[in-house]
Formats: structure tokens, C-alpha cells, sequence
């Protein structure tokens, strides 16, 4: 998406929606190599006539507006990420560089040891361009949440029930590359916590459980760290991990379904919140099946803390949970449900095993060849197979097991042979009635790599 003027870009627009309803937007984007895009992403009521929420993402190529002779580069709209960390910054005015090695937590200063210019160093309005690490891969996506304002909820003029997603571009000049643009169903009320009341501080459509008066506040009213939108959640050192604010349990989800579940979550630096949805019984990890908490990074920077989970017998409750320190901030929560996928394995035969080097062995299956006659005997003998593996040597550790079994066979704990892969060549060992295991290393030695 190339543009020649302000704000140009695409958008999509939907009618016909829910009041109230709640969304989670995920945007992966690239810049091109000018670096010279300001990339957001805008939610339009059209219904009123007012913007919702405008997500801005990092600013590559701007200016310095902190003071002359600054040793870190400071830009008040930089909404610099933590992913670029080990990145290069670069002083175009005053000719110099050098590696990210911090990005503050609120996204606006980047640390680099300048070098290479005429006085390393940072002045007004020095023009800066940034350089993520492994450029060609690094793609700028943060999930943030909204719900269309009603008139009993955020004193709109009329329930929102249309609105545009827009991906635009604030500069006049620069591309942007857009992989896709998803805005979910959002099973959770409130989920960027923009509105609530009381001492605690609980959003709408939320429900407190155990916090006490000052154990949470807006984050409007307090730190003002905010992931998007106008508000979200301050936990205050006085709540405990005992201490929660709970959404209520999301509709539409049945025992068995798969759901997306994640937050915004920034920590103190030692300490976090818990992301947690109620206990095996209602929901677990797709990843383990028994964990139902999420831990997120207790950095103090925004991160995302994502998960897939399959819904138990109970209704999904998710909780945020105190961490006795604080303050720690908590925004765009989501729940959205995945597609079923059906998936039908077939079991292994000679038939479809079949390939150019021969039959494919894998895993635990078991492969049964005749021997020639007369060359097993009781006390010797002698057989031949061909062996070819499927992964470089190096890669065969990714499977759990450092060392790959080519060949091994055993009558008893006293008489075995085997013949395995492992750094450094291949090594033979066996043990013949019960004298001990004999081994030797064939350094250097291994097969060639079949794609």
C-alpha cells in the first residue's frame, strides 16, 4: 500500500452489528525498506461519526524530541516496540549508529551507543530511522480490543451498530505491506477496560472478588500506561494474588471447543499479573491440557500473553489476578472461538510408506524383513540394511532425543547390538553373553540427507 498524502490507506466497512458488541483486531504489518510509513489502524463509528480507538504502531523514520546532547533517543510518538531490540538506530543528522540494546517500557526511548558521527549524540530534531533486527521477518502486530459505544455504556448520541476498520498511513509517503487484517468476535464485555467505577476500580461488565478500597484504579487516574483506547486496569502493591477481577463467563462456548484467549499486560520489572481462566474444570491449555493460568512477562513494557484452550465441563470464567506489587497494568482482554478441525490419520503400510530410497519407517513402527537363509547362525552371523536418514544430525536432538537410534537389537540385558547417531559420527556398541558393553565411535561419520 503505497500512499501520496496523509491518512490514505484501505478500509472495510461493516453494518448491521450488535450494540455493545466487542472486538479483538490483530493487524500484522511490514514497512518497506524507506521505512518511512507511520503505521496505524483506525476503528471508525460510523454511526456517530467518531473514531473509536486509533492504534499507532512504531515510527521508524521521525525525529528526536528530547533536548540537544541526549545519549538516548527520545520520541514522544515513537510507540516503539520491545521487538526492536537489537536493532540499529541511526542519527541521519549527525551521521552515527548503533545496536538497541533497551526500548523504555512506554515505548517512546530507545538506548544505543552511538557511533561513528560527529558528536554521538541525540539534538532536537535530529532525524532518526530505525532498523529492526532480521528486517525481512520482522512484522509489527499487537492485538488490541474495542466495543461499539451505546448510550447506556459510554453516553453515545445512538448504539453504534456500523463501523470501519482502516489501515492508513499518517505520513505522506512510505508503503506499507498488509498481511491480513482479522477483527474477531470478542467473547469477553468491556475488554479494553475503557469504563468502570468504584474504590477498587472495576471496569464494566466486570465483578470484583476480594479486592479491597485502592487496590486497583484506572490507569487514567494513576501510572497512565495504557495499551489502547482511553483506559485499562491498575493493580496497586495492595492487591494480592488472592484478589481478582473477573469477566463474565463468555457465551456461545461448549465443552470441547477451542478458543484464543490473550491480554495486554505490563509488569514492574519483578513482578505481574496472572491471566487466568478458573480452573481445569473450566478451561486448560491446548499445549499441555492441565495448565489454566497464563503467567505473563513481568517486564515493565507491554507484552502480549497469548494461549489456545479447549473449554472444560464449567463455564470459562477469566480472571485477572493481583501480584502484591505493583502498580501493574492489565488491557485488551479476549476470548475468541476457533474453528473445529478434523483431522483423520491413516495408519502405515507398506503401500503408503513407499518412497524413492525405499520404505519409510517412522516413530515406533516396526518393520519386519526376511534373512536370507544361512546367515543368522546361533553363534554368528551377518545381515545388510540400508539406512537413510531423514534430518541432518544436528536437527535429531529436536525430538527429544540427542542421540538417533539407527539399529538396535536385543535378545536379554546381556546380548545386544546397536548402532546410533550422535555428535561427533556414529558409534557401535553391543554386549555379548553378559562380558560388558563394547562400544566405538566412527568419528565424522553420517549419511547424506534425503529432502
Amino acid at each position: 500500500l503505497g500512499v501520496d498524502a496523509v491518512d490514505e490507506g484501505f478500509t472495510q466497512i461493516e453494518t448491521g452489528l450488535a450494540a455493545g458488541a466487542n472486538r479483538v483486531v490483530r493487524v500484522p504489518l511490514q514497512y518497506e525498506r524507506d521505512r518511512q510509513a507511520w503505521i496505524y489502524v483506525q476503528v471508525y463509528d460510523n454511526t456517530n461519526g467518531a473514531t473509536i480507538v486509533d492504534f499507532f504502531g512504531p515510527r521508524l523514520v521521525d525525529i528526536h524530541t528530547g533536548a540537544n546532547n541526549s545519549a538516548t533517543l527520545i520520541n514522544a510518538n515513537g510507540h516503539f516496540p520491545q521487538s526492536l531490540f537489537g536493532g540499529t538506530a541511526y542519527n541521519v543528522t549527525d551521521g552515527s549508529s548503533g545496536t538497541i540494546t533497551i526500548v523504555s517500557g512506554d515505548g517512546t526511548t530507545i538506548t544505543a551507543a552511538l557511533a561513528g558521527g560527529v558528536d554521538n549524540d541525540w539534538d532536537t530534531n535530529d532525524v532518526h530511522m530505525i532498523v529492526p533486527p532480521h528486517e525481512d521477518d520482522w512484522v509489527w502486530c499487537e492485538p488490541f480490543c474495542y466495543e461499539l459505544p451505546t448510550i447506556a455504556r459510554n453516553g453515545a448520541v445512538a448504539d453504534c451498530d456500523s463501523v470501519s476498520t482502516k489501515v492508513l498511513n499518517e505520513n505522506s509517503e512510505g508503503a506499507i505491506y498488509s498481511h491480513q487484517v482479522e477483527a474477531q468476535a470478542n467473547l469477553i464485555d468491556n475488554p479494553s477496560l475503557e469504563t468502570g467505577a468504584g474504590n477498587p476500580w472495576i471496569p464494566d461488565g466486570w465483578t470484583n472478588l476480594n479486592l479491597d478500597p485502592g487496590d486497583t484504579q484506572a490507569s487514567s487516574t494513576g501510572g497512565a500506561m495504557i495499551h489502547s483506547g482511553s483506559d485499562c486496569a491498575q493493580y496497586n502493591a495492595g492487591a494480592s494474588s488472592a484478589e481478582y477481577m473477573y469477566a463474565n463467563a463468555p457465551a456461545g462456548l461448549v465443552e470441547g471447543d477451542f478458543f484464543a484467549v490473550g491480554c495486554a499486560h505490563y509488569g514492574t520489572g519483578a513482578a505481574g499479573s496472572v491471566f487466568y481462566t478458573g480452573g481445569a474444570t473450566r478451561a486448560v491449555q491446548q499445549a499441555d491440557g492441565t495448565t489454566a493460568t497464563m503467567t505473563p512477562s513481568t517486564a515493565a513494557s507491554w507484552s502480549s500473553a497469548v494461549s489456545v484452550m479447549r473449554k472444560g465441563v464449567q463455564a470459562v470464567i477469566t480472571y485477572f489476578r493481583g501480584a502484591a506489587a505493583g502498580p501493574v497494568y492489565v488491557d485488551d482482554a479476549y476470548i475468541f472461538e476457533l474453528d473445529a478441525v478434523s483431522l483423520t490419520a491413516t495408519p502405515a503400510s507398506e503401500a503408503n510408506s513407499a518412497e524413492t530410497t525405499g520404505l519409510r519407517v517412522d516413530g515406533a513402527d516396526g518393520l519386519t524383513q526376511p534373512v536370507a537363509a544361512g546367515a543368522l547362525g546361533r553363534f554368528n552371523g551377518h545381515y545388510r540394511a540400508n539406512y537413510v536418514p531423514r534430518h541432518d544430525l544436528a536437527d535429531v536432538g529436536d525430538w527429544g532425543n540427542a542421540n538417533g537410534v539407527l539399529i538396535h537389537h536385543q535378545e536379554d540385558v546381556n546380548n545386544y547390538i546397536f548402532v546410533r547417531a550422535e555428535t561427533g559420527g556414529l558409534r557401535l556398541g553391543f554386549n555379548a553373553a553378559g562380558g560388558g558393553l563394547q562400544q566405538a565411535l566412527w568419528a565424522g561419520a553420517w549419511l547424506r540427507t534425503v529432502p
